[in-house]
């Protein structure tokens, strides 16, 4: 497991494109989403029904934001996964799971995840700005995509698409 003093760069220089599991896969797996959203139970078992259909994750990539960042981490450490996590893109660090307003990361940030990641599993809701980029970007490059639409206001799951590349 990752160490949160460690930089985001740093360990996916050291952990990213090896094969963790023995599974003869490498999955790199980026996990973007909503800041505001917070219900752990249905990004759990979005996550572990995509391990499912894809395969177990060797390294989870996530930028540090609140809410679905925090509980992507939280999924991972539950799972024994490496994790490396993006705080140096943050001018002030994450105090816990909920959004408290805290000023975005730059674009690079989406840069590096989407050239981290293998593949991507996106959670955005109405008002994922920065995750409707990635999505976008990471389809530009033919990434396997997978988008799970989350309605903030209760907190309710809408639909779930898998986007192979080239779709």
């Amino acid at each position: 497991m990752s160490s949160i003093s460690e930089r985001g760069e740093e360990l996916v220089s050291a952990l990213a494109g090896k094969d963790w599991t023995g599974d003869g896969k490498v999955i790199n797996l980026a996990i973007v989403g909503s800041s505001c959203y917070y219900d752990f139970s249905l990004i759990e078992e979005h996550l572990d029904k995509w391990v499912e259909r894809i395969g177990f994750p060797d390294l989870v990539i996530v930028g540090g934001a609140s809410g679905v960042d925090y509980l992507a981490e939280r999924w991972a450490d539950n799972n024994n996964v490496n994790i490396a996590v993006f705080h140096e893109a943050w001018q002030n660090p994450r105090q816990g799971l909920q959004d408290l307003g805290r000023g975005e990361a730059g674009n690079e940030l989406t840069r590096k995840i989407i050239s981290s990641a293998t593949h991507i599993i996106a959670f955005p809701s109405a008002t994922s700005k920065w995750t409707r980029i990635t999505i976008q970007l990471a389809e530009r490059e033919g990434m396997n995509v997978t988008i799970i639409e989350l309605n903030e206001q209760d907190e309710e799951f809408e639909g779930e698409t898998l986007r192979p590349p080239g779709a």
